[in-house]
């Protein structure tokens, strides 16, 4: 087999390992904190090969240094986990502090003002009578999804004569800014977030910072031809286009200011590989090295917000970007349901644990009878995004009876699945049982996944055992009997064929009580 990614969202990271379990392997991790682009490969055959490839473009005379760090280990990839998060460690810095409400949203949910054909939805204002039903939207939500912790408002930007993107001062269609305040005050005040959503890449060619602005910002592909991704009624704007960022972060403050939300969210931004551009007009090589200018964007967007205001992007980006906002959207789960990763496992949410990751599982589409997403998002120990309305074609039964049954594990242990050291793949104790652990002041929780086709039970966590200490099985709401010998002990449980549970380590006082 072999793996060729870009240093993207589809390789965030900086190292790859391999090794043979109980004798040992090597990683190559590149130390560089520039985002310059390249490709990390790995050839498996009769031998292995990995490495990387600097694919930034190089002008006559120009030279680039690229550290990578060759390292050999006795153990499993989790010592070059180890190793990189050590490294990590000495450079990271987010531009803002991170905030704590926002590690702590779990339900995170996709709203609409205006009518949807697609999402289905009829919306939540009317601008004949200038009167919200939002509130009310978002408490049957509520009762649906056992809790809301953060609405985010689609469509509050759409305009019907300057378009749905571009301009962001729609006050008057919406009756106003402060009643449109007024309406996010409503939820605020029941302790739910509100965010709003602009395009990092967007420009309606109707609204009127396109006809003051046209096709200066404009990206080219490799024909020198504008990209038209998204119809030829949007201009495709070039990240590092300065006058597109000045007039982005004063679109994000102005909104910030009028309407009191609590975040915002900038569209496309975050996956670094669709929109490589070629216009040599702009401040960038030719091609652009793309997740560069989304760093940069976003780095000056969270510099001009209020700290307590956070910053989401539609996918993670690099790790050198992900300093520059608050956390994101991520395909990761939807992605990686294969037998590739038989633990759907994201390990960016473990390697950069204070960077906030919502599972995106399906988009503009209903999420259907697909408990088993569900699940694997609570194996990870992240937030959902819903999207879609309540009927039961959308958010079938079976499926509202999951999310609102994860949700109130992770809202309960908070404190654990905030950790910053959550430890991804801990051993277990039975074969194809996975288990991640989220460590607290006062005790730990693991989340299992059972990848197997048949139900397992028995002793399926050995564990550090610490006097006083009791047990919890979160999933079936029993206590556990633990088998202590010496100072570890052993934890019974049951989990379905291809289902999750969870068990609690609880001391004095209880961690469910933070």
């Amino acid at each position: 087999g072999s793996l060729l990614r870009l240093y993207s969202s589809e390789f965030p990271l900086q190292f790859i390992d391999v090794y043979e379990p109980g004798k040992g392997g090597i990683y190559v991790m590149t130390h560089d904190t520039s985002c310059a682009p390249r490709e990390y490969f790995l050839n498996k055959t009769n031998s292995v090969s990995l490495g990387v490839h600097n694919t930034d473009s190089l002008q006559p005379g120009q030279t680039r240094t690229v550290t990578a760090v060759l390292g050999a280990h006795r153990g499993d990839w989790q010592e070059a986990l180890q190793a990189y998060r050590l490294w990590v460690a000495t450079w990271y810095q987010p531009a803002a502090p991170r905030q704590q409400w926002f590690q702590e949203v779990f339900n995170f949910r996709q709203q609409f003002l205006h009518p949807n054909r697609g999402i289905q939805t009829a919306g939540t204002y009317d601008p004949a009578t200038q009167q919200y039903s939002l509130l009310q939207a978002v408490q049957a939500d509520q009762a649906a999804f056992g809790g809301v912790d953060y609405v985010h408002l689609f469509d509050w930007a759409l305009d019907p004569k300057r378009g749905r993107v571009g301009d962001y001062d729609t006050w008057d269609y919406l009756g106003g800014a402060e009643r449109f305040k007024g309406e996010l005050a409503a939820l605020q005040s029941q302790g739910i977030h509100v965010g709003l959503y602009l395009e990092g890449y967007l420009v309606d060619r109707k609204a009127d910072v396109f006809k003051a602005n046209g096709d200066g910002w404009q990206l080219l592909n490799n024909k020198g031809e504008p990209y038209r991704n998204f119809g030829r009624g949007n201009l495709h704007v070039c990240p590092f286009a300065p006058g597109w960022q000045a007039h982005l972060e004063q679109a994000c403050l102005k909104a910030v200011r009028l309407s009191g939300a609590d975040g915002v969210y900038i569209d496309e931004i975050g996956f670094g590989t669709q929109y490589r551009c070629y216009n040599q007009a702009h401040p960038h090589g030719v091609p652009s090295p793309q997740a560069r200018g989304e760093g940069e964007l976003m780095r000056r967007l969270r510099q001009a917000l209020p700290a307590t205001a956070v910053l989401y992007s539609e996918e993670t980006g690099t790790d050198v970007t992900s300093q520059y906002q608050d956390g994101a959207f991520t395909y990761s789960v939807s992605r990686c349901r294969s037998d590739e990763n038989p633990a759907r496992l994201n390990l960016f949410r473990f390697a950069l644990p204070d960077f906030k990751l919502f599972e995106i599982i399906r988009v503009d589409e209903p999420l259907g009878d697909d408990p088993d997403a569900v699940k694997s998002v609570f194996f990870n120990g992240e937030g959902i995004w819903l999207e879609g309305p309540l009927t039961e074609r959308w958010f079938p039964t079976n499926a509202c009876q999951v999310i609102a049954k994860t949700h109130g594990i992770l809202r309960r242990y908070r404190e654990a699945f905030c950790s910053l050291t959550p430890v991804p793949l801990v051993p277990t104790l039975a074969e194809g049982v996975y288990a991640n652990q989220f460590p607290a002041a006062e005790g730990v929780v693991w989340t299992l996944y059972n990848a197997g086709k048949q139900p397992v039970r028995g002793d399926l966590l050995k564990v550090a055992h610490r006097p006083g200490a009791q047990y919890f099985d979160a999933w079936h709401e029993r206590a556990l009997t633990a088998r202590i010998v010496g100072q570890e002990a052993f934890l019974e449980t049951e989990i379905g064929a291809q289902d999750v549970g969870c068990i609690v380590q609880e001391c004095k006082p209880a961690l469910s009580a933070r």
